[in-house]
């Protein structure tokens, strides 16, 4: 964007340091892309002159932060500037040793200025915006989660959820409230990969709402945005159609998904306990059940798709059956390069047991997501499961690949 240069400082302006102005702009625009636009909405509540800066991902995902500021508040209204355009600006004065700067906007141009003169650029188009005011209407309860647990959660499930809303039963993140209002149970998936996790919380439905019609499906992109909150604990309101989650210095709005929007009947299944080989997955039996190295089966993993020369890199996974010996179990490329034999406690089903594949990338997703040396590893039907070594809580699930 061109940029032009003013002598004259505004007459309406807000005083507020170059750092603090930085730190928040990036923070909501880290958020949900800097590529997107920033609204500024200046106001006086309680006589305190603020702004809020408001970021959009255009999909129905936003991210607040709220300044105080000295100085004679704008008119009420909003004003929308593109972000990477602001931070870069800002960016600038803080190596030029701007230490603080007045900024004002009116109907075409963001001014921001300094002692020595001013720098103005166009305001972007207005854009299609969440209400938050509509928060208000048909609000469901709130659900009260203490923050590092709820973070470290997402850490753990957000490599499976899947990055568009286009199916809304493959992709998304869905909060399954519990019947007696002490948990959420965090599912994502995008088709081939899934996740699931508890986490503890004090879930207060309103009125004569039961706690388990708080369960909700949200976009994707959530998960991300969570990884920014702050404080000891955060508030999610449900409402109908919207999800806000609020802490000390945040507000995050993320449109609710609805209609059939996950898959979650299949993932219970999936998340059996390890159980023994008669154990079922989904609607079919478990073949296989590996006990192994999870750094040997993942070098494995990744020297298989070295050699692969396929776009979407896939590995095999032969069993082989020696009489009263130890059955044998190998990884491949999908041709058969570069097979292994890997040492490990193997449990074979009776019959004969086919040839499995696994996108190579998702599986060593699935074993990133175990702490330990060893992982077990339940091969079934519909899925590959995998445990910690000496736990029956599932950590994660991949769809097998047919081809």
């Amino acid at each position: 964007m061109g940029h032009k240069t003013h002598g004259a400082v505004p007459q309406k302006s807000m005083m507020i340091k170059v750092d603090v102005l930085f730190k928040a702009v990036s923070k909501v625009a880290n958020a949900v892309g800097k590529d997107d636009l920033i609204e500024l909405a200046f106001a006086v509540q309680k006589g305190t002159p603020m702004c809020m800066f408001t970021a959009y991902d255009g999909k129905g995902l936003q991210m607040q932060q709220i300044l105080t500021y000295e100085g004679e508040a704008e008119p009420q209204g909003k004003h929308v500037v593109k972000a990477s355009t602001l931070i870069n600006t800002l960016k600038l004065y803080s190596e030029l040793g701007v230490k603080e700067i007045s900024l004002k906007a009116d109907d075409k141009n963001l001014t921001l200025t300094d002692d020595n003169g001013a720098t103005s650029f166009p305001l972007a188009p207005s854009m299609t915006q969440l209400a938050q005011s509509t928060i208000s209407a048909g609000v469901k309860g709130k659900i009260v989660i203490a923050t590092k647990p709820l973070a470290t959660a997402v850490k753990t499930v957000a490599y499976a959820a899947g990055t568009s809303t286009g199916n809304a039963k493959l992709n998304g993140v869905f909060f399954e409230a519990d019947s007696e209002g002490k948990a959420v149970t965090i599912y994502t998936s995008d088709g081939f990969r899934g996740a699931k996790i508890k986490v503890d919380c004090d879930i207060q439905p309103a009125g004569e709402v039961k706690a388990a019609d708080m369960s909700f499906f949200a976009m994707p992109q959530i998960l991300k945005v969570a990884g920014c909150l702050v404080g000891e604990t955060l508030t999610m309101i449900v409402a109908k159609n919207y999800i806000c989650l609020k802490d000390s210095e945040n507000t995050i709005i993320s449109v609710a998904l609805s209609g059939e929007a996950f898959p979650i009947g299949m993932l219970n299944k999936i998340y059996t306990e390890k159980g023994t080989i008669s154990a079922q997955s989904g609607d079919q039996p478990v073949k296989a059940i590996v006990t192994v190295s999870a750094d040997a089966i993942t070098s494995a993993v990744e020297l298989a798709a070295l050699v692969s020369t396929e776009e979407i890199k896939t590995v095999k996974f032969d069993f082989e059956r020696q009489g009263e010996d130890k059955p044998i179990f190998k990884v491949a490329e999908n041709a058969g390069k570069a097979a292994r034999k890997i040492d490990a406690e193997v449990a074979l089903a009776d019959g004969d047991i086919p040839t499995i594949k696994a996108q190579a990338s998702f599986f060593k997703d699935g074993i990133n997501t175990l702490s330990g040396d060893k992982a077990t590893i339940k091969f079934a039907g519909p899925a590959i499961t995998f445990y910690e070594e000496k736990e029956d809580a599932p950590k994660a699930f991949l769809m097998m690949r047919n081809k």
